[in-house]
C-alpha cells in the first residue's frame, strides 16, 4: 500500500469542526490548493504569500512541503514560496468562507491565512502588475478559506514547543522532574 499523504484538516476553534480539506481538495482537484498568507496591503495591493497546503509529519504536526512539484514554483530567493501582488478591491470581490459558513466581505487584513485553489498556469510568469478582475478570478478558483485563528493557534503551539525541553516519552513526568529549575521544600 502506497504512503497516502495527509493533509492538515484544521478544527475550527470555535466548534471544533473540521475544515474538511479533503473535501474541498476533490472539489478542486486540478488545482494547487494552497496556503496563502497576506504579508502586506499597502496603497491598494495584497501581497500574498503562496505555498502548497502543509501535510502532516509523523507525528501528525503540520509541515510545508518543497513547492517546486506544485506548480506555485518559489519565490525569487529560491524559498519554496510564491509571492503573488493582487489589487484589494478585485480581491475583496473573492466569497470568504469559515468552515462553510459564507463571511460578509471584508478587507483583508496582514496576517489572513487562507486556503485557496490556485490556476498555477494564470499566475504572472514575472514579478509586474498585480492582478486583478478576470486575470486574478482566473488565477484564484475557489472561496478564500479562511483559517486565520487555527493558523495562529498552530504558529503559537509551534513556538511554544521550540521553546520547551523534548520530553522522554517513555516516563514524561520523570524527565520534567529531571529539568525543575528549583526544589521542592515542605
Amino acid at each position: 500500500m502506497a504512503n497516502e499523504t495527509r493533509w492538515w484538516d484544521p478544527e475550527s476553534i470555535d466548534d471544533g469542526h473540521s475544515l474538511n480539506v479533503a473535501s474541498i481538495m476533490e472539489k478542486w482537484s486540478g488545482y494547487a490548493f494552497s496556503y496563502a498568507v497576506v504579508e502586506e496591503v499597502e496603497a491598494g495591493i495584497v501581497s500574498l504569500e503562496l505555498s502548497p497546503w502543509p501535510e502532516l509529519d509523523e507525528e501528525g504536526s503540520p509541515e510545508f512541503s518543497d513547492a517546486r512539484g506544485s506548480g506555485l514554483g518559489c519565490s525569487e530567493d529560491g524559498e519554496p514560496v510564491r509571492i503573488l501582488e493582487v489589487i484589494s478591491q478585485s480581491l475583496e470581490e473573492i466569497p470568504i468562507e469559515r468552515f462553510g459558513q459564507s463571511l460578509n466581505a471584508r478587507p483583508v487584513r496582514v496576517g489572513d491565512v487562507f486556503g485557496v485553489a490556485i490556476d498555477p498556469r494564470e499566475l504572472p510568469s514575472a514579478p509586474g502588475r498585480p492582478l486583478e478582475g478576470k486575470k486574478l478570478e482566473s488565477a484564484i478558483r475557489s472561496p478564500l478559506y479562511d483559517v486565520t485563528a487555527e493558523a495562529r493557534t498552530l504558529a503559537r503551539i509551534a513556538l511554544l514547543t521550540s521553546l520547551s525541553p523534548a520530553l522522554d516519552e517513555k516516563d514524561p513526568v520523570a524527565a520534567l522532574l529531571e529539568e525543575a529549575p528549583y526544589e521542592w521544600e515542605g
